[in-house]
């Protein structure tokens, strides 16, 4: 949980901190870091790409509609239980977003200006292979 708070906020990962296992048994998930390497288990800054390596997209947990504005997103999940089991994306997906631009495709990163970083930072748009259809 802490690692999973400390990458949803951004900024960096704390590799050094060290979690008992009481702390660790409501948490749904762990992660593992190990090496034989002491330089590992730093404070790790998180940074995106300086451009997304394939084609810019709109999350596919969003559906899209039509408004008057432009379009409307949606956080819709396939089931209940993918739902239940990935709750805690509403912690950085917001559950409507709309935007001017048609987000229906491949977007232009150009066409998101300065909010490009903070909407690719919460993977409201992600970076997928240039031949994701």
């Amino acid at each position: 949980a802490a690692l999973f708070d400390q990458a949803v906020s951004g900024g960096s990962l704390d590799l050094a901190a060290h979690a008992t296992a009481d702390a660790l048994a409501d948490d749904a998930s762990i992660s593992l870091v190990a090496s034989a390497r002491t330089d590992v288990f730093n404070r790790r800054d998180i940074a995106l790409p300086d451009r997304p390596a394939g084609a810019l997209r709109l999350n596919p947990l969003y559906t899209v509609a039509n408004a008057a504005d432009g379009f409307v997103c949606t956080l819709t999940f396939p089931t209940e239980e993918y739902a239940d089991e990935f709750a805690a994306v509403r912690r950085y997906l917001p559950e409507t977003w709309t935007t001017p631009v048609d987000v229906r495709g491949a977007v232009d990163p150009v066409a998101f200006g300065a909010s490009l970083d903070e909407l690719r930072r919460r993977r409201i748009l992600v970076d997928v292979p240039s031949r994701y259809c």
